[in-house]
């Protein structure tokens, strides 16, 4: 099992009613062009999920909430994009933003989650979220996009942030280890991004969504040669952790 490293910088507070607290959403995206399925989804999560400072659910009211979600995986996806627009969102994604649910929100090649976290406690916080590859076969891990989308309220101003991650481009890339075209780099190879959220404030809720799509326009999306991506299937986990400042 990978096993996610903090930040030097970021630390773990054990203090009394303030324990650790973990969101693990896992995403498998099982990839083939020819459409069978190629595996099944399987999460290991550990016995140290369940808290009560924190609270997790796809619904804004928290009628049902608790300290792990998982998403929805999907099988036999095909890559998305606008051909010859290697910047841009592919519209299936943007259409599905305009009615957004609950929750999963899947197209047939696109993975999309929306879900929020509550301060339920009595005590100001700060958290640190990261998102990391816990597996990934055939390359695909290259050719991958990962969008993430954050709502929060920060001391009554509503802040909106939408950012776009992918790892950094290839040797089949036109620049060799700069950025890809529309997107951030991964924090590493491994870690997609790792951010920190300060003044979590008691009653406050902050939305993430997440989007998940094979690139077309990525020159690793290839089902030819020794790179071919074909039968890849990925894995990422999102976690968040109370962090002292």
């Amino acid at each position: 099992m990978f096993r996610f490293k903090t930040i030097a910088r970021m630390k773990i507070v054990s203090r009394i009613g303030l324990g650790l607290t973990t969101l693990a959403i896992a995403i498998l995206l099982l990839f083939s062009y020819y459409g069978q399925r190629v595996g099944s989804f399987t999460v290991d999560v550990s016995d140290q999920l369940y808290v009560k400072e924190v609270a997790l659910s796809e619904l804004v009211d928290f009628a049902v909430s608790g300290a792990r979600l998982e998403a929805q995986p999907l099988s036999g996806v095909q890559p998305m994009g606008i051909r010859g627009n290697p910047i841009a969102v592919p519209v299936e994604i943007e259409a599905a933003l305009e009615d957004i649910k609950p929750g999963d929100n899947n197209g047939n090649n696109f993975l999309l989650y929306s879900f929020y976290i509550k301060n339920t406690g009595d005590e100001t916080l700060s958290y640190n979220y990261s998102i990391y590859v816990a597996e990934a076969t055939n390359f695909i891990d290259h050719a991958i996009r990962v969008m993430v989308i954050k709502e929060t309220d920060f001391l009554g101003i509503k802040e909106y942030e939408k950012l776009i991650y992918a790892r950094s481009q290839s040797e089949r890339g036109l620049t060799p280890g700069e950025a890809e075209i529309g997107a951030l780099k991964f924090f590493t190879n491994k870690i997609v991004v790792t951010k920190d959220r300060y003044l979590f404030q008691p009653d406050m809720v902050d939305r993430y969504i997440l989007a998940l799509w094979v690139h077309g326009e990525d020159a690793d999306a290839t089902d030819v040669g020794e790179f071919a991506i074909v039968k890849g299937r990925i894995r990422l986990s999102m976690k968040f952790s109370i962090i002292d400042y």
